[in-house]
């Protein structure tokens, strides 16, 4: 059960989806946006947000496209901004609302 939310863009959620590690229930919910304009929230567990991270690392460090790696750079280090706030104790999905993590102060 997805416990994090990311915020997308139609061009994020292009990235991810041919560069991310293929995970079908974040595909999925990334398809309910598809063709959509916008940034859209998208649930995803703290292992898919690993998983997507390390995958678009390598497809950056991988390509020989330069547009494509500097998207996939700036993608990556928003997504890890994500994951170092979700582990200071950010926001979370608790019965389909988004509540605060008790215990950590980030002012």
């Amino acid at each position: 059960m997805p416990d994090l939310l990311i915020e997308s863009s139609s061009r994020d959620r292009e990235l991810m989806h041919k560069h991310g590690y293929p995970l079908e229930r974040l595909n999925s919910e990334m398809e309910k946006h598809a063709g959509r304009n916008g940034r859209f929230a998208v649930p995803i567990t703290p292992f898919e947000l690993e998983q997507l991270i390390g995958d678009l690392s390598r497809s950056c460090n991988d390509t020989e496209d330069e547009k494509l790696s500097h998207a996939l750079s700036r993608l990556c280090q928003r997504l890890e901004a994500d994951q170092r706030f979700y582990q200071r104790g950010g926001y979370r999905i608790v019965n389909d609302t988004l509540e605060r993590a008790e215990g950590h102060g980030l002012g």
